[in-house]
């Protein structure tokens, strides 16, 4: 957010300009006079700080009669628990996408009202869901055409549960007399799940790969951490007990009843963590274990994308995540006889033997040299001269 003043003799030549918190797009607002201009930029300030509510859309409408439509509930809902949840980290992350989560259903069912709303539309709303697309994006003044892959099962279903959410508040506000999708199950469609991540697709990973992103994947497989700045990404070198072989990981906001686990780590995963720490300490960086340039990081899906592809491996045919070095810990962990039910608790409450030995159980992988950049696995075109 700042203040830019337009040189080209315009009426109103200062413009104050922001990211909106919903839409993720760039707003700017156009005044005569500096003051003006400053007085707004300071309001804007303090309501995207304290009332990020004001910036939801308020352009829908009621259908004729009066019955509220779909998108009145959804507005509405969206209000009261921006309002009830104001200033806690749900307004301040999750409100931010929830519209964009919805922005291939609106279309298909916001205008109806709600007493109209059938399960039919909602199989309408899957379909759609599941759809491949491309639209049409601006990016750095140019229009380009992006495809986007349909959504997979769980995306779906978790679109759907905003929508019965909204219906269900509305149903107990007495806006609406009842859900009438209550008991809508979203259809089951194809199982288009990658399978397990094999441990010669993580060799051929490390090789590739790029150091933040070799100790994302050594990490990950070696302690089940989640892939994300919930847990893995906010691991710093004070969480690591060189002394124990152990490591803490800070749980995710969701597991408020545990803070923390500590995990004892097998051998190859400390080999890794004493290379990066002398490598560490040679720069002067003693902050997070993962990061890029001694900066922290919250996605490492760009470099994930190379890295599949310097390995050779075609992500069309093979849709592998960073995730999934989580999930490659679990059913390696599961394949040996790991207990189910501390698997899915995250080590709640599960004595150290027991944690030990999931750990144990994981296969072992082949660490590179740690030292060394990426290895391009692509095949180069053989040059020849006449």
């Amino acid at each position: 957010m700042a203040i830019r003043f337009m040189k080209d003799g315009r009426k109103k030549p200062f413009h104050v300009y922001y990211d909106h918190p919903y839409t993720g797009k760039r707003v700017t607002e156009p005044f005569k006079e500096e003051g003006e201009a400053k007085r707004r930029n300071a309001q804007l300030k303090y309501q995207l700080k304290y009332e990020r509510e004001t910036f939801l859309p308020t352009d829908h409408s009621q259908a004729d009669d009066g019955e509220p439509t779909v998108d009145d509930v959804l507005f509405m809902y969206l209000r009261d628990v921006a309002a009830r949840k104001k200033g806690l980290d749900f307004a301040e992350s999750n409100m931010k996408t929830t519209l964009s989560h919805l922005r291939f259903v609106r279309p298909v069912i916001g205008h109806l009202p709600v007493a109209q709303l059938t399960r039919a539309h909602m199989r309408e709303v899957v379909q759609e869901l599941r759809r491949d697309k491309t639209i049409t994006q601006k990016y750095k003044k140019k229009t380009i055409k992006r495809k986007i892959k349909g959504c997979g099962q769980s995306t779906i279903n978790r679109k759907i549960s905003i929508i019965q959410s909204a219906l269900n508040w509305a149903e107990e506000n007495e806006v609406i007399e009842e859900n009438p999708i209550l008991r809508f199950r979203v259809p089951r469609g194809p199982n288009n799940k990658p399978g397990p991540l094999k441990p010669e697709e993580v060799e051929k990973i490390l090789l590739a790969a790029s150091d933040h992103v070799r100790r994302v994947v050594i990490i990950g497989i070696g302690t089940g951490a989640r892939v994300g700045p919930s847990e893995l990404f906010k691991l710093t070198w004070d969480d690591v007990a060189f002394e124990r072989n152990s490591i803490r990981i800070w749980s995710a906001d969701k597991n408020r009843n545990l803070p923390s686990r500590d995990l004892d780590l097998k051998p190859n995963v400390m080999v890794a963590l004493r290379v990066w720490r002398e490598m560490e300490a040679a720069k002067g960086h003693h902050g997070h274990i993962i990061h890029w340039r001694q900066k922290s990081i919250s996605s490492i899906k760009t470099a994930w994308w190379q890295t599949l592809k310097r390995a050779g491996i075609d992500r069309k045919k093979r849709r592998l995540r960073p995730y999934d070095c989580r999930h490659y810990f679990i059913s390696q962990a599961l394949a040996k006889g790991a207990d189910p039910t501390m698997i899915l608790r995250h080590y709640q409450d599960v004595v150290d033997e027991t944690k030990r030995q999931a750990i144990n159980s994981v296969a072992d992988v082949e660490l590179p040299d740690l030292s060394t950049g990426p290895v391009d696995l692509r095949k180069k075109k053989d040059k020849t001269t006449t």
